[in-house]
């Protein structure tokens, strides 16, 4: 092995570890992340020198792995993939017909229902309420809520969880027949 070999070589090994973690905290899928991982070292090899210090490897590796997991998202939410999935068909036929089958009074009951937990979200702390909509109502995963919010991962399950318990004390108070 030469050199250069040796030393991607010993790039690899200390980073691949780091680099799964970070493309799995970017909310990159199970089975995607060993491609992005892949994928950065690769643009690492092509674009960078292999003699750099430990911190601007770091720094770089960092930044590609992030780039290369957002770049990901974006494809994933362009391009979703479903999946045929006959029991889920058959739930969502079920579901369809209850709609169908709604009268007027479950129309309003929901719509009722629909009022409140709004009305909860405007009562909560705004700080709670932006990751719950984020999270809840749009569906990012936390580690994008905490990117766009610009804080940790560990303060928006913090807010998610207060907000939700304080939307179920709401819900309660206002709503007898909440569970």
């Amino acid at each position: 092995m030469e050199k250069s070999e040796q030393l991607f070589h010993s790039i690899y090994e200390r980073y691949k570890p780091v680099l799964h973690i970070c493309a799995r905290r970017y909310g990159v899928a199970e089975d995607d992340i060993e491609d992005i991982v892949q994928d950065t070292f690769y643009i690492y090899y092509r674009k960078y020198p292999l003699t750099w210090n430990d911190s601007q490897i770091k720094s770089m590796l960092g930044t590609i792995v992030k780039n290369q997991s957002i770049d990901y998202m974006r494809k994933r939410m362009r391009h979703p993939i479903i999946l045929y999935n006959p029991q889920q068909m058959e739930l969502t036929d079920g579901v369809l017909k209850q709609l169908i089958a709604r009268d007027s009074l479950t129309i309003l009951l929901e719509k009722e229902r629909y009022r409140l937990v709004w009305g909860g979200l405007r009562a909560m702390r705004a700080d709670w309420a932006q990751v719950f909509m984020l999270h809840i109502v749009y569906g990012y995963p936390i580690c994008e809520v905490s990117r766009i919010l610009e804080t940790t991962d560990a303060a928006c399950r913090t807010r998610l969880s207060r907000g939700r318990k304080f939307l179920k004390k709401y819900m309660q108070k206002h709503y007898e027949d909440w569970p």
